[in-house]
């Protein structure tokens, strides 16, 4: 990273790495494993002195699932008298884990089973928000109100598939607001 508080431009970049293995009974074949590994970046723009962009993009190879481009892009606003104006963009990728995939539970009291034929989710993240802060003498006086808008295509999600069967399942579409 390169970060200097008076720089009109700076960046951070780095790797995430997560190897995810499995053994026993109860998994698939008696072992599996998905790895996801992944490199990203981001920039930091300061056009003016009250405005910050942070464009971003992350890139990950998934063992089993085909992982897109993610980009992001935030951008704050240092407005007059103490406000703070945010918002933010950010796609999302989730392959399914090994539990989701291949966990076969079924006893007297369980009867779960994974699903090998599941999606990776993919989403849509959106937020905003405006913040207020004053300086007292005793204290700093803050309050914030935002929203968010995200929408997750194939959501993994645990199922009752039949009387007494669980399984997961992708869920076409979910949105939260």
């Amino acid at each position: 990273a390169s970060t200097k508080d008076s720089a009109k431009v700076s960046y951070e970049t780095g790797i995430d790495l997560n190897v995810e293995t499995g053994e026993g009974q109860r998994i698939g074949s008696g072992m599996e494993e998905i790895g996801d590994y992944a490199g990203f970046a981001s920039l930091e723009y300061k056009p003016l002195a009250t405005v910050t962009l942070r464009p971003g993009v992350r890139y990950a190879y998934n063992t089993r699932y085909g992982a897109p481009l993610l980009p992001s892009l935030n951008v704050r606003w240092q407005l007059q008298h103490g406000f703070t104006l945010r918002g933010s963009y950010a796609q999302g990728f989730r392959a399914p884990s090994l539990k989701e995939l291949y966990f076969f539970f079924v006893d007297v009291n369980h009867d779960i089973v994974g699903n090998e034929d599941l999606e990776a989710e993919r989403s849509h993240n959106m937020n905003a928000a405006i913040a207020y802060r004053h300086a007292k003498e005793k204290g700093v006086y803050t309050s914030e109100a935002s929203v968010f808008y995200n929408v997750v295509e194939d959501l993994i999600t645990l199922a009752q598939v039949s009387a007494t069967r669980y399984t997961y399942v992708n869920v076409g579409q979910y949105k939260t607001l």
